[in-house]
Parts: C-alpha cells; structure tokens; sequence
C-alpha cells in the first residue's frame, strides 16, 4: 500500500461529556456551536473530496426521548468507581427543539444525505449508544453487546449498516462482540508510553494524565512527528487502526504547530507507505470555529496536493482494511448489502 490518510470525526455533542463530574461551560457553548459550523465543515469536506468516517453516537439519531419511569428502562446500566447515579441521569426526555445538545436527528440528516451521495466516500461508523466507556471495568460483556445492538438497530432503520466500530474515547473493550456483529474495523488509541484504562480520579490516574499531557506538549514543541502505522488484525477479519494525531484546540500550544503535525504525519506516511489516522469531535470546531476552521483546510489542503501529486491515497476505515488486503463483507462502505 501507498501512503493513506485516514480522518475520522466524531458526533456526540453533550454524550461525550457524561464522565465529567461537572462539564466545564467553555465545552457546553462549543457544542451548541455544531450546527453553526455543520455546513462549513461539510463545504470544505466537499470541496477537497474528502472521505471521511464518521463516528456517530446511536442515541443521536433520535428527536427526542419519551421516558416514563426513567430514560431507556430497556438499557443495562454501567457500574463505574467514577460515576455516581444512573447513566442516563442527564437524558432530559424532551425534543430537540428543547435540548439540542442531546439529540441530533437534523445534524446526523446532514451528514448521511452527504454519505448518501458519496457511498464510497463517506462512511457512517457505530459509536455506541449513549458513549460508555468499554475498556473500564465498570462496563460488562452484557452492557457492550446492548450498546451496540441498540445502536445498530437505529441505524439499520435509516438503511445503514456500519462495518467500523468507533470506541468512546477510543478505550477498546469487549472486541470479541465486535467480531460478532460482524465489524471488520475499529480504532485504537494514539500509542503512548503512560496510559490508563480507567477515568478513576485517582492519585496514579491523574499521574499519568498530566505525564502523557507533558509529553504531548513536548512532542509539539520538539517538531516531533506523529505515529504512522499499520492495521493489525486482532481477531479474524476483524482489524484495529491505529490513532496518529487529534485534531483539536489545545492548552498553550498554538493551532500552527497542529498544523505542522498534521502535516509531518502526512509526510511520515507517504514516507513509510503506513497510514496517518487523524481524528477530531465536531464540537472541537466549536471553540474556536474560524481558527479551527482555517487551520483545518491547510490540512485538507496539504493532504489533496500529495494525493494530486500520486503520493498519498486518502480513504475510510473500511476502504483502509480492504485495501490492506481483507476481503470486503459488503459492497458499499457503512450501506446495506
């Protein structure tokens, strides 16, 4: 294989923030930005022709919530040390005229007619249900397969049927469910030295976050490129990605050093003919939308002229792991058979 550019972007709005004890207002203006910065995004998406995999949340799919008792009474619940109370205590059990940062039937419209016009292109990848995390202890075998088939039972009702499985926080768990409903792809974490598998606010946990958040910043400001690498089959037929760079506003380090990164990942990988897997959130546009905006077309930018020049192939997860040589389980990427 060439060298493949590989982005992915996440929807998820407020779901996204349930493991925070109390989601920081900066975070709740961004994601209430998202359907301001929809269409721009998907124009310059269109404009360099793009492929994209989507990771969108199942329950935003939805308009609304009619809960009587309490929301989703047919979901198993997570047992986590670091979340008290039931799951979906924040579910409002409203309409999206309402509560528009927990549902997102209009924001997921956009993006599917766009997949529908471009199959190939664009694929819709499962992101769970209501975004608990998979690889903590706190969520059973029982809890994966339910997220999952709930989240598939929605968007098979929209006549998709995803083959690449985004995980919350991309913190694998529970990948032999994976193989049994039949996915051929997902994604793994950016690989770092410190890690954790748990939100647990513990002494070591916060430890290692400030640790690998150090070497974060480190790695911007020494010029260091990414990690580039290859998919890994982990099961049979069934392949893990791994992450390069999130896109993303960061703490103390200018959105031009992003750029920069993105960029050198790009190179490494014509280089190395692996892959550079860029992700972000649609909410990360929020917080600042024309810098993110700008910053992100020099990225498009950069990767449509060496794919102009013949060095670099841009693709999906799912055109990924084909082209890597698995047979594809189905014709069209994300669609029905």
């Amino acid at each position: 294989m060439k060298g493949t550019f590989l982005l992915r972007i996440d929807v998820e709005l407020a779901w996204g923030f349930l493991e925070r004890r109390k989601t920081e207002k900066k975070y709740i203006k961004a994601i209430g930005k998202v359907r301001e910065i929809l269409d721009p995004l998907l124009n310059l998406i269109g404009q360099y022709e793009i492929p994209v995999t989507w990771g969108i949340l199942g329950h935003l799919f939805l308009d609304h919530c009619e809960c009587a008792d309490r929301p989703h009474p047919d979901m198993p619940r997570p047992n986590y040390s670091w979340f008290e109370g039931d799951w979906y205590k924040y579910d409002p059990c409203g309409h999206i005229t309402e509560f528009p940062l927990w549902y997102g039937k209009d924001i997921v419209d956009k993006i599917v007619e766009l997949a529908d016009r471009n199959p190939t292109q664009q694929e819709i990848g499962c992101h769970s249900f209501s975004h608990p995390i998979f690889g903590d202890p706190g969520c059973s075998e029982e809890l994966a397969r339910a997220e999952i088939d709930k989240c598939l039972e929605i968007l098979e009702e929209r006549g998709l049927r995803p083959r690449t499985f985004v995980f919350p926080m991309d913190n694998a768990g529970h990948i032999n469910v994976l193989r049994e409903k039949r996915f051929s792809a997902f994604f793994g974490g950016i690989p770092q030295l410190i890690e954790s598998t748990s939100l647990e606010r513990s002494a070591p946990n916060l430890v290692r976050k400030h640790a690998s958040l150090g070497m974060e910043w480190l790695g911007y400001y020494a010029l260091l490129p990414p990690h580039v690498g290859l998919p890994r089959q982990v099961l049979p037929g069934l392949w893990e990605i791994p992450s390069s760079l999130c896109f993303n506003k960061k703490k103390a380090i200018p959105m031009s050093l992003v750029v920069l990164k993105a960029k050198k990942g790009i190179r490494r990988a014509t280089d190395q003919n692996k892959c550079f897997h860029m992700f972000t959130h649609l909410h990360n546009f929020g917080l600042d939308s024309p810098t993110l905006l700008h910053s992100f077309e020099k990225i498009l930018s950069f990767a449509d002229q060496k794919r102009r020049e013949g060095n670099l192939e841009i693709t999906t997860a799912e055109g990924l792991v084909e082209g890597f040589g698995k047979q594809a389980p189905c014709a069209g990427i994300g669609r029905h058979e």
